[in-house]
């Protein structure tokens, strides 16, 4: 795992390599002392996985991994790593 290089209220991206190839590394904390904030979270977690895992579009990023690991006290799921910044910025950029 390599250096973070964005954070969000329950965890951070990591760039990385999975088999070779350039990911972004989605580490997301387990709430240790709130159980109903960890199941909604996990639910959360668990529709992205399958919402990007099911679209597949040119201009989509593409899902390789996601899982629950370290005895459920985190998630991880692996998308390619695309270069440019965030959706956010990007479509900032565009109104422009």
């Amino acid at each position: 795992m390599g250096q973070a290089f964005a954070e969000g209220a329950f965890g951070r991206l990591y760039r990385g390599t999975y088999s070779g190839e350039e990911v972004a590394e989605k580490i997301l904390e387990r709430p240790e002392n709130n159980v109903e904030k960890a199941m909604v979270m996990e639910s959360a977690v668990s529709k992205e996985v399958t919402m990007l895992a099911t679209v597949k579009h040119q201009n989509g990023v593409a899902i390789c991994w996601g899982n629950k690991f370290w005895e459920n006290l985190a998630w991880c799921i692996l998308t390619e790593y695309t270069k440019g910044g965030s959706v956010r910025s990007f479509l900032s950029r565009q109104q422009s």
